[in-house]
C-alpha cells in the first residue's frame, strides 16, 4: 500500500483571523446537553489515495447546510485558482484556503460538467478545464463568512461541541482537519 506523506498543511497562526468566540461567543460547556445530533451526512466522500481532503471535507460539511449533494471537483478547481497552481493535489493545502474557497461557492452533482470520480483529480486541478459562467451556478451556493474556532483558553471540544450546538437548526457544521505525522 502507497503511503501519503502529505495532505493538510498548517494555517499560519496570523491567517486565523475570524473568531468564532470574539463574535458569537462560546457556550458555557454545562449548558451543553450530554448528547445531540445535528444530522446525517448526504453522502461519505472518499479522497482517495491523493491530498484533497480540505475540498473533499468542504463539501461535506457544506452538503449538510445546503442539502443537495456537492461536487468536489469543482472545490478542488477553485483552490487550484486561489493558490494559482494546479499542483498543489500533490501536496495538500490548508484549511484557510479552502475556507477562501467556500466564498466563491460550490457546484451541485446535478450542475458540475466534471467529476473526480470520472475525470481525476488531476484534470480537475487544472483550472483551465472549467469555463467561467460554472463561476456564476457556484454562487447560489456560496459561503458568506468563515470563522476559527479558538484554541485558547479552554477545551477545544467543548468549543466545537458549543458551536455546532449553537446552530444546529441553522444546519451549520464545522470543518476540522489532522495533520499526520508519518513517524
Amino acid at each position: 500500500m502507497k503511503r501519503i506523506y502529505g495532505g493538510l498543511l498548517p494555517t499560519p497562526k496570523e491567517k486565523q483571523k475570524f473568531s468564532f468566540g470574539g463574535v458569537f461567543g462560546y457556550i458555557d460547556p454545562k449548558l451543553l446537553p450530554e448528547e445531540f445530533s445535528i444530522g446525517e451526512p448526504i453522502e461519505i466522500k472518499d479522497q482517495g489515495n491523493n491530498f484533497t481532503c480540505v475540498a473533499q471535507s468542504l463539501c461535506s460539511v457544506s452538503e449538510y447546510q445546503e442539502g443537495i449533494a456537492l461536487e468536489p471537483a469543482y472545490t478542488i478547481k477553485l483552490i487550484s485558482e486561489l493558490i494559482g497552481d494546479p499542483n498543489w493535489v500533490f501536496v495538500g493545502t490548508s484549511l484557510e484556503t479552502g475556507a477562501k474557497a467556500a466564498l466563491r461557492g460550490f457546484l451541485t452533482r446535478q450542475n458540475a460538467p466534471h467529476s473526480v470520480e470520472k475525470d481525476g483529480v488531476v484534470y480537475c486541478a487544472n483550472f483551465a478545464n472549467l469555463p467561467l459562467p460554472y463561476n456564476e451556478i457556484a454562487m447560489k451556493h456560496a459561503k458568506s463568512a468563515w470563522y476559527w474556532i479558538g484554541t485558547s483558553g479552554g477545551s477545544m471540544f467543548d468549543k466545537i461541541r458549543g458551536a455546532m450546538y449553537q446552530f444546529k437548526d441553522e444546519h451549520r457544521a464545522i470543518q476540522t482537519g489532522v495533520m499526520w505525522c508519518n513517524e
